[in-house]
Parts: C-alpha cells; structure tokens; sequence
C-alpha cells in the first residue's frame, strides 16, 4: 500500500514538474506540441539561444515565438489534487 502512494505521489509531481528547471510549474504555459514550461523558463530559453525556430527541451519539436499564453485548467486542476493528496498524507502520517 505505501509502495502504490509513494509511487502515484511519484507520478502526479512527474506531470507538474517543469523540464527546464525541474521544479513545480510556476506560472505554466503549452508550447505549440503539447509540451509544458514555466513561462521564465521559456523566456530565458529564448533570450539565450540563437536557433531559431526554437525547439521544445521534451521533445525538440520547432517552435516560433509564439506558444501559448493560456493557464492551463488541466495544471490547475493536477496541483489541487497534489496540494490535497500531500494534505491527505501530511494527516494519515500523524495517526
């Protein structure tokens, strides 16, 4: 049982973590092939990089300057489960 738990918590932070700078996404933003980024982390990879088109770090699919500046529901919807599922652990753990 805490082998299936340490391994979903393991899973659900997998999704919210930012191949960039591999923490949890601040500020997400979706690149043209489906691909996540800290919106930071996709300025300072434009900022210093002379390739253009630029590429995706995931999958290095070319993308122009244009990604998209929505919030992503599905980001917002993943890190509540998260925030509750550490809640959830945080309270079994004390019992």
């Amino acid at each position: 049982m805490a082998d299936t738990v340490a391994n979903e918590k393991m899973q659900l932070q997998q999704l919210l973590t930012c191949p960039v700078c591999r923490d949890i996404f601040k500020d997400p933003r979706q690149l043209p092939c489906g691909h996540s980024l800290c919106l930071e982390c996709v300025e300072k990879m434009v900022d210093h990089t002379s390739e253009v088109p630029f590429r995706c770090p995931d999958c290095r699919e070319y993308f122009g300057t244009e990604f998209t500046t929505q919030y992503l529901l599905l980001f917002f919807l993943l890190y509540t489960v998260y925030i509750c599922f550490n809640y959830i652990m945080t309270v079994i753990s004390f019992h």
